[in-house]
Parts: C-alpha cells; structure tokens; sequence
C-alpha cells in the first residue's frame, strides 16, 4: 500500500517475514541486503512514485516554483500585448 510500508505486499515479501511468499527467491539468491529493502521501505513511504516520471518527492513537485520565462522581445513580441480576437 502507497504509503504504509508495514501494509506493503512488496516488503513483506522482501523481508521474508511470510514462508510462502518471498522475493527474491532463494534459488535466485536469496534476502535483499538491509540497505536494498530500507530503499524499497522509503520509497514505499514516498507513495511509490514512478521515477520515470519526474521528480520522486511528491511534496517537492507541489512545491517547486515554475520559472518565469523572460517577454518576447522578438519579432512576434507585440502578440501579447492586444487582446485575443472573439
């Protein structure tokens, strides 16, 4: 569950703490190392964000300010200034 690690499929599973369900298996070597599962534990907690999609911290990107773009000064800068056709 996003969120909650002690509520996570995935932790318990990396921990070993249930005999039938156990990730990695011990045929393909066995317990994470604490270091692994404490990543997996905080991200869990982050609300296990895609990091391909941005920014992993959630409050991060809530509170990040856009950056102002500098006024056209170009050749179409005079475009802003009238009001939009209706």
């Amino acid at each position: 569950m996003p969120g909650n690690p002690d509520d996570s499929l995935l932790l318990k599973a990396v921990r070993f703490t249930d005999k039938e369900l156990q990730m990695p298996p011990k045929s393909a070597g066995g317990k994470l190392p604490p270091e692994q599962i404490a990543d997996l534990e905080a991200w869990v907690r982050m609300g296990a964000p895609d990091p391909r999609t941005g920014p992993t911290d959630a409050k991060a990107r809530r509170t990040t300010p856009r950056s102002r773009q500098p006024a056209s000064t170009g050749r179409f800068s005079a475009w802003k200034r009238r009001p939009f056709p209706r």
